[in-house]
């Protein structure tokens, strides 16, 4: 499930670390000019909707799920 794609690596640690504390395991991976974060370790793709969609309404970002 990708959260959040920014520019700045500082912005980046930040919503990731607000992700870590709501009980979300995530990942910060970095492509060509993006810190992409991602929330990792769902059990199946209903699970990855799900969180998106708490996420996305916790959070007031736009996620999205993409499969490994």
């Amino acid at each position: 499930d990708l959260a959040g794609a920014v520019s700045d690596a500082g912005n980046a640690k930040q919503l990731a670390s607000k992700l870590d504390k709501a009980g979300y395991q995530t990942q910060i991976v970095q492509k060509d000019s993006l810190n992409l974060v991602y929330v990792i370790g769902f059990e199946s793709r209903n699970a990855a909707d799900s969180a998106k969609n708490t996420i996305n309404d916790r959070f007031a970002i736009k996620g999205i799920v993409r499969a490994n």
